[in-house]
């Protein structure tokens, strides 16, 4: 196999070679652009995040459909923003909208009581 080396240190050594060494790795890892996801994306980037053709990009920008900074000419995108973007636009599956659709009739029922009138015609806005 190969060869075995044995060393002799104290717990406080050997707790500080360990943090000397993550200490180096981090240092690294923080100064590697590509080793942790870009937050800001160019419109070729946020195009294939998203999963939409960039004319498209480019035309809900122009609408304000998208979240997007702007420097100049040059489009970028926040990948954070563009998560939070596509949760958003989430939509609801059949159950959750009887189920929306249930709550909003019970409490529109306990929340908007008729006025009327002697004539029995519904006053004003309801309150």
């Amino acid at each position: 196999m190969g060869q075995q080396i044995i060393f002799n240190f104290s717990e406080e050594e050997l707790l500080a070679i360990f943090k000397q060494g993550m200490r180096e790795v981090l240092k690294e890892n923080s100064s590697n652009p590509g080793s942790e996801l870009k937050e800001l994306l160019n419109i070729d980037e946020a195009s294939q995040f998203i999963m939409l053709a960039k004319q498209t990009i480019y035309g809900m920008t122009s609408n304000r459909q998208i979240p997007f900074l702007k420097r100049g000419k040059k489009l970028m995108f926040r990948r954070s923003e563009l998560q939070q973007w596509l949760y958003n636009s989430k939509k609801q599956t059949n159950e959750e909208l009887v189920n929306s659709s249930n709550s909003k009739t019970a409490s529109s029922k306990t929340l908007k009581p008729l006025i009327r009138n002697k004539t029995n015609r519904r006053l004003g806005n309801g309150k």
